[in-house]
């Protein structure tokens, strides 16, 4: 199985620092925790807001390489965006384990160690 997210892509956009990866990934995190929290919040009563909060997180989990989590998502738009909305919980369900998975994964570059420092 792959990596949950892309390492190469993420340093990528950082500033080249270990400082600037850490901000990064904490942002990332954070911002698509909150997105997928108020993704269920809704889930399964507004297919507006699910498409919105879907999209918007589909794109930052796209951009950080974090490819499988950017699949599901783009899943559940295209649920919302088609008004299907039959078994959405389920989808939801699997784009929350995948982020956890995700997060597991990042957090040990959100330490002050994992430089060497």
């Amino acid at each position: 199985m792959s990596h949950p997210a892309d390492l190469t892509r993420l340093r990528g956009f950082s500033d080249g620092t270990p400082e600037g990866l850490r901000s990064l990934v904490q942002s990332f995190i954070t911002h698509t925790s909150n997105t997928v929290a108020e993704l269920r919040a809704v889930t399964p009563s507004s297919p507006a807001d699910i498409h919105v909060l879907s999209h918007r997180a589909a794109g930052a989990a796209g951009a950080c390489g974090a490819t499988l989590l950017a699949e599901l998502l783009r899943s559940v738009e295209a649920s919302a965006r088609t008004g299907d909305l039959e078994g959405i919980e389920e989808q939801v369900a699997a784009v929350e384990i995948e982020l956890a998975r995700v997060r597991t994964f990042l957090r040990p570059l959100l330490e002050d160690d994992a430089y060497g420092a």
